[in-house]
């Protein structure tokens, strides 16, 4: 027999699970769109996907800082993880609107291709340090 408490908190996070699924899906048929048989570029799309993809990243911060006793580690690589995100949201609507040298595609892309890897290193070595210091 579970303990009380428990199939609920199974049930929260079966719950949120799905819940951030049905987000990333939604981002990315926003995505998506933004290319489909059109002659010119609108940014709808991507101002309803921003709209979606800053409700996990919310969540995640108001769980984090009001509601666990985590250790700072972790604050620290919501914040580094949460700017990355955001930077790619940057990235693309700079490139959509052709500023400065996002104008040439390639240079958009490249810079897609550093902030990828940057996350995931950083998210690599946050994780070393962490669990150096544990």
């Amino acid at each position: 027999m579970n303990p009380p408490g428990r199939s609920s908190r199974i049930i929260a996070t079966l719950a949120l699970a799905m819940t951030i699924s049905a987000l990333i899906a939604t981002i990315m048929v926003l995505g998506i769109s933004m290319y489909w048989g059109i002659t010119t570029t609108t940014m709808l799309p991507f101002w309803f996907g921003s709209l979606v993809g800053i409700t996990p990243w919310l969540a995640m911060a108001a769980n984090l800082f009001f509601f666990s006793d985590a250790p700072g580690a972790l604050s620290a690589i919501l914040i580094v993880q949460g700017l990355f995100f955001f930077c790619f949201g940057l990235n693309q609507w700079l490139q959509y609107r052709e500023v400065g040298r996002w104008t040439e595609y390639a240079f958009g892309e490249k810079t897609y291709l550093v902030l990828s890897l940057g996350a995931k290193s950083l998210l690599a070595w946050q994780t070393f340090a962490v669990s150096l210091a544990s």
